[in-house]
C-alpha cells in the first residue's frame, strides 16, 4: 500500500482493525476518515493488473482494504528496487520498535513454520504446513548433524512446544518470544494483553532476524522471506539432504 501510495503521489496512512493499533496508536490515521473516503477492497486479490491506473483516476482521498501482496514484482521490473528502502527504514518510520541487543555478536536464524494445524488461536485448520512429526524429525536431524549449529542460533517458530524442542536440542540457542502467538488470528481464548505483548515480541524478533547472519527455514514462510529481503540476509532452506539455499524475487541475493 504505501508502493501504490508512492506511485499515485499520495500520502501513506494506516489504519489497523487489529490489536496492532493498540500498540502503535501515534501512528495511526482516524478510524473516522475511513467512514468518509471511496474505497477499493484489494482482500486476498492476486494481480495488480489495471490497479495502479484505477488509484491513479480517483480525486480525492482514497481508502484501500488490504491484508494481501500482489504481483507487483512481475508486473514493474523496479519494484523490489523501489520498495527495498522502505521495508529497510520500516521500524523506524511507521512502526518503530525497540530494538533487541542480540545474545551474541553474530548469529544464525533457525525458522520452524508449523502451520496452523498445530495451532490453538488458528480458525482455520486446513494449514499443515510441516507436513508430519516425520518430516518434522527428519530435518531436525540434518539440521543437527550439518555444520549448521556451528553458529549461535535464534529459534523462531509459531508453536510453543515445538520452541521448547529446538531448544533443548539445538547448541546455544535462544529465543524472543516464549508465548508465541499468530496475530493473523484473533480469538478470546487468550487474554488481550498476552496477544499484545506476544505481538509486540514477536515485531522484535523479526527485526532481530534481519540482522543475523543467515536465515534457515524448515518450510515455506512469508516471516523469514520478508526478514531476509528487507537485511538482505541469505536464505536457506533445511532439506534432509542438508542446507539449500533459497531464492525467489523477494531473495535474489540468497546464493
Amino acid at each position: 500500500m504505501w508502493y501504490l501510495a508512492q506511485k499515485t503521489g499520495r500520502e501513506f496512512k494506516i489504519i489497523f482493525q487489529h490489536e496492532l493499533g493498540i500498540l502503535f496508536r501515534d501512528k495511526l490515521a482516524s478510524k473516522a476518515l475511513l467512514s468518509t473516503l471511496p474505497m477499493l477492497r484489494l482482500i486476498d486479490g492476486k494481480t495488480s493488473a489495471g490497479l495502479i491506473s484505477t488509484i491513479s483516476r480517483e480525486q480525492t482521498d482514497i481508502g484501500v482494504l488490504a491484508n494481501t501482496s500482489l504481483d507487483f514484482f512481475a508486473t514493474d521490473p523496479n519494484y523490489l528496487k523501489t520498495v527495498r528502502p522502505y521495508l529497510q527504514t520500516f521500524y523506524q518510520t511507521l512502526l518503530p520498535i525497540t530494538n533487541l541487543t542480540p545474545r551474541y555478536p553474530e548469529f544464525q536464524v533457525l525458522h520452524c513454520r508449523m502451520g496452523d494445524k498445530m495451532l490453538t488461536e488458528a480458525t482455520n485448520k486446513s494449514d499443515n504446513r510441516i507436513g508430519s512429526s516425520d518430516a518434522f524429525t527428519a530435518k531436525l536431524t540434518a539440521y543437527l548433524a550439518g555444520p549448521a549449529t556451528e553458529m549461535p542460533t535464534l529459534i523462531c517458530t509459531d508453536h510453543e512446544p515445538t520452541q521448547r524442542q529446538l531448544l533443548e536440542a539445538v547448541p546455544n540457542s535462544w529465543v524472543v518470544n516464549t508465548k508465541p502467538y499468530h496475530f493473523a488470528y484473533n480469538t478470546r481464548a487468550i487474554p488481550q494483553s498476552e496477544i499484545i505483548e506476544s505481538i509486540g515480541l514477536t515485531l522484535q524478533e523479526h527485526e532481530l532476524m534481519t540482522r543475523a547472519k543467515r536465515i534457515i527455514k524448515f518450510v515455506y514462510s512469508g516471516f523469514p522471506i520478508l526478514a531476509a529481503a528487507i537485511g538482505t540476509t541469505p536464505l536457506f532452506t533445511m532439506e534432509e539432504s542438508g542446507l539449500a539455499p533459497y531464492t525467489c524475487e523477494w531473495t535474489p541475493h540468497s546464493t
